[in-house]
């Protein structure tokens, strides 16, 4: 749990370090949500001037109210989705996530197991 947090601090650093980008939902201030997905994690970040992070999608069953929950909150597309480690109650929900929005950057552990994107 340390390690994800001490990633997150970092990943947020950089994304308010970055550019405004005019096709997310902009907020004035730091964000995060933490997605209840059941058993695994979902992290939505939107860092101010309308930048927006997922971390890790939950397991299989959980992408659809990912997908919904990012919508909910006027998520176009996101600048970086995050896969921490290759754990299916982890990254099984991205594969909705990706079919879903345009994403600009993927970051993940290097260990991560090939996702069926269709």
């Amino acid at each position: 749990m340390k390690k994800l947090f001490s990633l997150l601090f970092a990943v947020v650093l950089v994304v308010s370090l970055l550019p405004i980008s005019s096709t997310s939902a902009a907020t004035k201030d730091l964000k995060v949500h933490f997605i209840n997905v059941g058993q695994g994690d979902s992290i939505l970040v939107q860092a101010p001037g309308g930048k927006n992070m997922l971390i890790d999608g939950g397991p299989k069953g959980a992408g659809d109210d990912v997908v919904a929950f990012l919508k909910s909150k006027g998520v176009k597309s996101l600048d970086y989705v995050v896969a921490t480690h290759p754990d299916a109650d982890h990254i099984s929900g991205l594969i909705d996530v990706l079919n879903t929005f345009k994403v600009n950057h993927f970051i993940d552990s290097g260990k991560l197991i090939l996702l069926k994107h269709t």
